[in-house]
């Protein structure tokens, strides 16, 4: 079965929302039924916690229980795409937001965010999925460039480097570990096209 599922993943400013919007183009322009979710989408059809609310809520339910729950969401989410036609573009709510919830609100190990995203892996193969992480080599260069563009000076901070460090180094891990292709793109915020074209260059065949 060609791909029912392409999942852009990366750090903040990484180009998730900008390069998923540009491969939902491309793919309504090719002639596929296409439908794009960014990460926080209202009535997202593979996970009710992309929530701002969720994230911000002052209880939540045990992270054994969200693992299970989200694990649930995507597998009803992967049965019932593949018996459609629809390729679903997803940013940001497959890997990052789950890394982030549990470094943020559960403060787990990197074995249970770990095992999240495998279990939730697992569960999509039966939709050939592609994933794209968009990966930045110089990061404290890249959060000052957040900083200034979001005119957010907490990005620049320390506090904010040492997490995302430890962000990419689960999701590089999480990258190499996937039941299904993992590409590494290196972002440029000063290039999107052509970060966009080494995208669908390696989509390629999979379509």
């Amino acid at each position: 079965m060609k791909t029912r599922l392409v999942l852009v993943e990366g750090l903040c400013g990484a180009g998730k929302t900008t390069l998923s919007k540009m491969l939902h183009g491309y793919l309504l322009e090719s002639g596929h039924a296409a439908l794009y979710f960014y990460e926080g989408a209202p009535n997202h059809p593979a996970t009710r916690f992309n929530t701002r609310e969720f994230v911000q809520s002052s209880t939540h339910i045990p992270a054994e229980e969200y693992t299970d729950t989200a694990v649930d969401d995507w597998g009803k989410f992967a049965d019932e795409a593949a018996r459609g036609d629809t390729i679903y573009v997803f940013e940001g709510v497959f890997m990052q937001h789950p890394v982030h919830d549990h470094m943020r609100i559960y403060h787990s190990d990197a074995g249970k965010i770990i095992n999240h995203i495998k279990r939730a892996a697992e569960k999509l193969t039966i939709l050939n999925p592609i994933l794209f992480y968009l990966a930045i080599d110089d990061l404290p260069s890249h959060l000052r460039w957040v900083a200034d563009i979001r005119i957010s000076p907490k990005y620049a901070s320390d506090e904010y480097l040492t997490f995302f460090e430890k962000r990419k180094v689960i999701e590089t891990v999480i990258s190499d570990s996937l039941p299904f292709p993992a590409h590494r793109v290196a972002t440029n915020h000063s290039d999107w096209n052509g970060v966009y074209k080494q995208m669908v260059g390696i989509m390629g065949d999979n379509l």
